[in-house]
């Protein structure tokens, strides 16, 4: 068995609760738990909590793509068994229950998902479950990078070319859904940058407090630009800049794992953040079943909580964060049911 990396775990434990969290305020704008708090607070994780999980993806195809142990073929079965199936299989259970129990989940109509299973893979809102778009679009990067490294055998820089392209405004196709076409244009870049600095975040990321302090100052000057770039000439153009190249969730990425990689040297042992790499080990498990959770306690939220605040909030979050480790486990009892629908053994 592969030995784990604590630092990676955590954070992708910390951002896959981030991800729950993002996902689930979503479901209050409009009323003013939004506005006060949950819409603040959105925009900072989602600039850099997907980011992360498509840098650590490209991280870990380098050790993958260099092993010559592992053949063309191979890679491909063990892409596809991981990614690409889950991604039907499980929108196939989606679909069922969305059929069954439609009037509750409100759900597209059968024509629009199976289009969209078909040809948009990308569009959250035709799929049987939205956030199942990471899937399909993780399985086709690592097979675009697959073909760029493997077939090819072309230098990763040239990869990073046509990620910087296709995310900036030169990509005049980057709103389109077919294939996935739109998320992948957004999280290419990410990805072939984790892959090219693979060691550098697997072995040593940068935790001197000097490096953490330049890469945050880095993300506010970059994140926050674009807050304000309507009323500066120059700030409109590191806005436009830094966001074509998707500078905010680089940088935040990199400070996050520093940080991450200095609390399991110094604080390994402490249980909040052995509960956290707990939560990374199994990252996938609260993905895929978060957003069904969702749908059940948001139903079912009214019947306590009368006005949406932010205890109704929580009643679907804490659910959306803990309940798919019981179905995971549940799941885990039948081996095939779970490479099936997760992609890999229990």
């Amino acid at each position: 068995m592969k030995k784990r990396l604590s630092h990676i775990d955590l954070a992708k434990g910390l951002c896959i609760i981030l991800v729950v969290y993002g996902h689930a305020a979503v479901h209050y704008k409009g009323y003013p738990v939004w506005d006060n708090f949950l819409g603040i607070t959105n925009p900072v994780i989602w600039s850099f909590a997907m980011p992360m999980f498509f840098i650590i993806s490209g991280c870990f195809q380098r050790t993958r793509l260099e092993n010559p142990d592992i053949s063309n073929k191979d890679y491909f079965v063990r892409a596809t068994r991981s990614l690409l199936l889950p991604f039907y299989s499980l929108s196939f259970v989606y679909l069922l229950v969305n059929l069954t129990l439609g009037r509750f989940t409100h759900a597209p109509s059968l024509g629009q998902m199976l289009y969209a299973l078909v040809l948009e893979q990308s569009n959250g809102k035709l799929l049987p479950s939205g956030v199942l778009w990471f899937l399909f679009t993780l399985y086709s990067i690592q097979i675009l990078t697959f073909l760029h490294i493997r077939v090819l055998k072309l230098n990763i820089l040239y990869l990073i070319v046509v990620a910087i392209i296709l995310k900036s405004d030169l990509n005049i196709f980057s709103t389109y859904h077919y294939f996935a076409f739109h998320k992948i244009s957004i999280y290419f870049i990410y990805y072939v940058l984790g892959y090219h600095f693979s060691t550098l975040i697997r072995e040593k990321p940068f935790q001197g407090k000097k490096d953490l302090l330049i890469l945050f100052g880095l993300y506010i000057v970059t994140f926050g630009s674009q807050f304000v770039a309507d009323y500066h000439g120059l700030l409109l153009w590191v806005s436009k800049a830094s966001l074509a190249m998707g500078l905010p969730g680089i940088f935040f990425s990199l400070f996050f794992l520093g940080v991450c990689y200095l609390v399991t040297q110094n604080y390994s042992q402490v249980r909040l953040t052995k509960i956290l790499i707990y939560y990374g080990t199994y990252s996938i498990i609260v993905y895929v079943f978060h957003m069904p959770t969702f749908t059940v306690f948001k139903n079912l939220s009214p019947l306590v909580i009368q006005n949406p605040n932010y205890l109704s909030f929580l009643s679907i979050f804490i659910p959306g964060i803990t309940l798919p480790f019981i179905y995971g486990k549940i799941l885990s009892l039948n081996k095939t049911a779970y490479k099936l629908l997760i992609g890999r053994t229990p």
